[in-house]
């Protein structure tokens, strides 16, 4: 199906394959197949952790703003949304897609959310898998993205 060919094409990071698959798809339906889960994940998550933050910005920007913080908070089956995939890609780039995709006033819930099991946010995942350095302390804590620092 058409999703699965979706996840495909994220999974290879190719933003091309990407926007022609979803171009055979009237937009409504493009929504729902980004959402959609597989069993595990959603389309918008494989591109988190796949490290492409073009591809994200897209995939990003098909939803209506007032849909975004829906669609990144979506979890996975261990409770993990968009942003603890993209603390996974080691990319700083992609979460700072993610974050700079919300208004300020959404940032902090989705750095917030916690993961099922293990109760971890995206940065103590990042500083539990090793992946937490300066650069991504910076820019999940930073007063731009979540006013923190008060």
């Amino acid at each position: 199906n058409g999703a699965n060919v979706l996840l495909w094409a994220t999974k290879s990071r190719n933003l091309e394959c990407v926007k022609t698959i979803l171009a055979l798809y009237p937009e409504a339906q493009q929504l729902q197949m980004v959402s959609m889960y597989d069993g595990e994940k959603t389309v918008l998550h494989q591109a988190a952790v796949s490290g492409n933050s073009e591809l994200l910005t897209y995939l990003l920007h098909l939803f209506p703003e007032s849909q975004r913080l829906e669609a990144v908070s979506a979890r996975d089956a261990e409770g993990e949304n968009v942003l603890h995939w993209a603390v996974c890609s080691r990319e700083v780039a992609s979460v700072k897609t993610i974050l700079h995709s919300l208004p300020i006033s959404q940032r902090l819930e989705v750095v917030n959310l916690q993961t099922f099991r293990t109760q971890r946010t995206a940065l103590t995942k990042a500083a539990s898998s090793g992946a937490c350095h300066s650069r991504f302390v910076a820019r999940i804590t930073s007063f731009e993205c979540c006013e923190l620092a008060r």
